[in-house]
């Protein structure tokens, strides 16, 4: 935890556009391959898919715990937008979307 008591998966993210888009390659690889494998995929292939070196994946996520919270945390503020774009429909249409 920061010391705001802030998670550190939020407050890590990367400034710099390539930076932004390694992470962003790598979270999106690692949600494919856990959706594939579960959470023991391995994370050079999470590297490989994402295309980038293990060094880069590790040096935006040091543990496979903190690569796992990264993939929940884009999960729930996905689920979170989505429920705003729904917010005009019916409930259960909201619910089926």
């Amino acid at each position: 935890m920061t010391s705001v008591g802030v998670p550190e998966v939020f407050a890590r993210r990367p400034k710099r556009a390539d930076a932004r888009r390694n992470y962003e390659a790598l979270v999106a690889a690692a949600r494919e391959a856990f959706g594939e494998r579960g959470t023991s995929a391995s994370l050079e292939e999470i590297a490989r898919r994402a295309q980038v070196g293990i060094g880069t994946l590790y040096r935006h996520f040091p543990t496979r715990q903190e690569l796992l919270e990264a993939v929940y945390v884009d999960e729930v503020e996905a689920l979170c937008r989505s429920a705003a774009e729904l917010a005009d429909l019916p409930p259960w249409d909201a619910f089926v979307a």
